[in-house]
């Protein structure tokens, strides 16, 4: 009885934990285990209170509409023309299995460093290291540019949710009926101060978060875009947010915001290197036409 007792404990330990693979060869990592599912009606009955909920489901679909439209090579409609057309067709042609998705812990990002050696940054949305860094101009269609019109190359997000979800697409192009898992981030945007932005190369880039109520606030990421997490400073000097302590958003735990945040560019020296635009061998983004 013991042993078999003990067993059953070491398979459980495998299903349960959420270990890294051997080699980074996609670029990122996120556990396989499906033991935290959350329904997606939960999300729909706290829309009403919770802003980083609100229009969940039918945000998701939208993301993973153009992700699916990527991967089959699917040309997208005119943003301007097409975009309720295409809102409206993710609804229909997105199928979430079971109406769940699946919650993680943990997030691991591996990248090349300045010297072309393998690092990998942990993010843990429930700790203080949950802040990501990815290039401005990777972004997406369905996420709107929160410093659009800056000469910034990088922008900055705080993960507030990690996830996978298991999708049956049955719009044009469709392969099948058997599901496919996407892995994405929930995440709340920083955005640009454009007084910083326009200031003295000897300052460090100050960020703060738009309104919580706003069309931009929140959003879907899809990890491969992540370059890797960033240390940013809170403004110590400017105070908090909210000095009442009042929290609008459960998920995104914003009582405890300050008002702008310093992007520490020295955090190490790979960090350092990536605002030298070129000079990172192991940098291969910055050696475009850029």
């Amino acid at each position: 009885i013991r042993h078999k007792l003990n067993e059953s404990n070491k398979i459980r330990e495998v299903l349960i934990r959420e270990e890294g693979p051997e080699l980074p060869a996609s670029g990122y990592h996120i556990g396989k285990t499906q033991v935290h599912p959350l329904d997606l009606g939960a999300f729909a009955q706290r829309s009403s209170t919770d802003h980083a909920a609100k229009d969940f489901t039918k945000n998701l679909k939208e993301h993973l509409l153009l992700r699916i439209h990527a991967g089959l090579k699917i040309a997208t409609k005119n943003p301007e023309s097409g975009a309720s057309d295409a809102a409206q067709s993710a609804q229909t042609t997105v199928l979430i299995k079971d109406n769940r998705i699946f919650n993680h812990k943990l997030a691991r990002f591996y990248h090349t460093t300045y010297d072309v050696r393998q690092s990998e940054d942990v993010i843990n949305p429930r700790t203080p290291h949950c802040d990501i860094v990815l290039l401005s101009d990777t972004k997406s269609g369905d996420v709107n540019q929160p410093v659009a019109g800056s000469a910034h190359r990088f922008l900055y997000a705080r993960v507030i949710g990690i996830y996978h979800v298991n999708v049956v697409y049955i719009g044009v192009g469709m392969t099948g009926y058997k599901p496919i898992r996407f892995d994405f981030l929930h995440v709340r945007w920083f955005q640009l101060d454009p007084t910083q932005a326009r200031g003295s190369a000897l300052r460090l880039d100050r960020v703060s978060f738009p309104p919580i109520a706003g069309k931009d606030a929140f959003s879907f990421l899809d990890p491969s875009l992540v370059l890797r997490g960033c240390h940013l400073i809170p403004a110590y000097s400017l105070k908090r947010r909210n000095l009442e302590g009042i929290q609008l958003s459960e998920l995104s735990k914003d009582k405890n915001d300050w008002k702008s945040y310093y992007v520490n560019r020295f955090a190490d020296r790979d960090m350092a290197v990536r605002y030298h635009w070129g000079l990172g061998i192991g940098h291969i983004y910055s050696h475009g036409g850029a």
